[in-house]
């Protein structure tokens, strides 16, 4: 708890506010991207981390049976969000700058559902501490590479939104290859296989949430974005 007060704070108002003094601009293509990218990210998860923890924590041996077949499963949730996020992009007549952007922006959506998903196996083990670390692992190191990358004076190139984005990523890469690391010590075997008849009673059971959640981000984010389609030169 001590540590989310400390670090989460100095992220958003140390780091980011940082970014967004220095590259207004570009901050605010960020902005708009990173809410956008929001929309429909409930399909990366469709309410199977509540799902996980609720059985997990009732009877701890299913997570090897679930395991693998989440994972996979979640991997081809992010082909979908891919597709349908980049279909509305291109309908909504996206550059290949923003793309690009949108890109990195929805691998950072997709590795924060997986740790989300990751962390749920390893509160449901009641492993709190390990959690606790965990839930400031990806901030901790976000704040080091941005602080690197802002003023630590080591490349000769200037900052760039993209070096934000891309601090990120890797963060949420080494958080993500962590976290799996962990809950994998805690399984008896893992294999990239998947369920049919799991995975349909997952949807039938997670389909009213999943429903809601993506109406609530709807309604939170949307407005960032179609501000930018009335405005699309910032006026």
């Amino acid at each position: 708890m001590l540590l989310n007060l400390l670090i989460k704070p100095f992220w958003i108002f140390g780091i980011d506010r940082t970014v967004q003094n220095t590259l207004p601009e570009d901050y605010g293509m960020y902005f708009v991207l990173f809410n956008f990218s929001l929309l429909f990210n409930i399909i990366l998860d469709l309410g199977i981390t509540n799902f996980n923890n609720k059985h997990i924590t009732q009877n701890n041996t299913l997570l090897t049976k679930y395991f693998s077949g989440i994972t996979v499963f979640k991997m081809m949730l992010f082909v979908v969000y891919l597709v349908i996020t980049f279909g509305v992009g291109w309908v909504m007549g996206y550059d290949s700058k923003r793309f690009f952007v949108l890109l990195f922006l929805a691998i950072n959506q997709f590795l924060v559902s997986f740790i989300q998903y990751l962390r749920s196996n390893i509160t449901a083990l009641q492993l709190y501490k390990t959690d606790s670390f965990l839930s400031v692992l990806d901030k901790t190191l976000m704040i080091v590479f941005c602080a690197i990358l802002l003023w630590g004076n080591v490349f000769d190139f200037p900052f760039t939104i993209m070096h934000f984005i891309y601090a990120q990523t890797l963060a949420y890469a080494i958080t993500a290859i962590i976290v799996f690391s962990i809950v994998i010590t805690k399984t008896t075997h893992f294999i990239f296989t998947i369920d049919g008849s799991f995975l349909k009673q997952i949807l039938i059971q997670t389909f009213p949430y999943a429903l809601l959640v993506l109406t609530m981000v709807f309604y939170y984010r949307i407005d960032a974005v179609m501000l930018d389609i009335m405005l699309p030169d910032g006026e």
